[in-house]
């Protein structure tokens, strides 16, 4: 049955209508689509500016983070520098105080050993004075006898004299075989305190006499000096014996936990060439050389 022309227009203006609603729906959703687009553009736009500016900050920043950076490297570099410097100063004052300290230890020290040696030598000079009185001109020594000599162990004979009297009296009688030696005890001085802790001076210097007489002949005149000297004048022996004799005096042993060691000098009256004074002399420079010898004896 063929449609009538109507109802033909009535179904193609349905389908018109139906394709422009299509189209209208269509035409709407192109339209929000710009606007989205739009919208989108703008945001991007300032999304664009954002990370722009961002950059822009964060460039400024990384440079000036730069510069922060280099000025806190040469801030840390001069503080340690300086640091450093100050430790390496500290160091050197430290050093130069501890030196001073150890100075002012060691002067003070030795400013104790001063006073113990003051001590000593006070005690050593008080003796001397107490025994021996006031050092004198030799000359008037020999003239007269000192009668502040409290230790008297000379034999009587020759009590109160000086050794240039007693040359002077033997010496005419034993002019062919006339030997004088002078001896003295090495370290005396280092001894005297230890003596008095346990003797006397008096007793060790007379325990010294004895053990010189026990040692030569009887023949031989062992004379006490001053203090740790002595003199000792042979007759009619030869130096050769003399000097034997006084080896013996010198070999090893120890007293008071000391090593007891004397220095010697040999001298032989020469006939016809010395007098008294050269003879002394002679006897006394043969001493003084036995001293600084390392055999403690000379003869000359």
């Amino acid at each position: 049955m063929r449609k009538s022309k109507k109802k033909k227009n009535i179904e193609h203006g349905e389908k018109t209508l139906k394709e422009l609603h299509n189209v209208y729906e269509e035409g709407i959703g192109i339209d929000e689509y710009y606007k989205l687009l739009k919208e989108y553009k703008r945001l991007y736009s300032r999304f664009g500016k954002t990370i722009k500016s961002s950059d822009s900050m964060g460039n400024e920043i990384m440079e000036k983070n730069d510069k922060l950076s280099d000025n806190l490297q040469y801030t840390i570099k001069t503080a340690r520098t300086k640091l450093l410097g100050n430790v390496e100063e500290h160091r050197k004052t430290k050093e130069v105080t501890s030196s001073y300290h150890e100075r002012i230890k060691k002067l003070e020290e030795a400013l104790k050993e001063s006073y113990a040696d003051n001590a000593k030598l006070e005690k050593k000079m008080k003796y001397y004075i107490e025994h021996y009185g006031e050092v004198k001109n030799i000359f008037e020594e020999a003239k007269k006898p000192n009668p502040t000599v409290k230790l008297q162990i000379n034999p009587p004979a020759y009590k109160n004299m000086q050794i240039e009297q007693i040359i002077a009296l033997e010496l005419p009688k034993y002019k062919e075989g006339f030997i004088l030696s002078k001896i003295s005890l090495n370290d005396f001085m280092n001894m005297i305190d230890t003596i008095e802790e346990s003797s006397s001076i008096d007793n060790f210097i007379f325990g010294i006499y004895k053990y010189l007489k026990n040692t030569f002949s009887k023949n031989d005149i062992i004379l006490h000096h001053k203090l740790e000297e002595f003199y000792i004048i042979s007759k009619e022996e030869s130096v050769d014996k003399v000097k034997h004799i006084m080896i013996t005096l010198n070999n090893k042993r120890d007293v008071l936990n000391f090593k007891i060691r004397f220095s010697i000098g040999i001298t032989k009256f020469i006939e016809g060439k010395d007098t008294l004074e050269i003879f002394l002399r002679r006897c006394e420079n043969a001493f003084l050389e036995a001293q600084d010898d390392k055999s403690n004896l000379i003869i000359k």
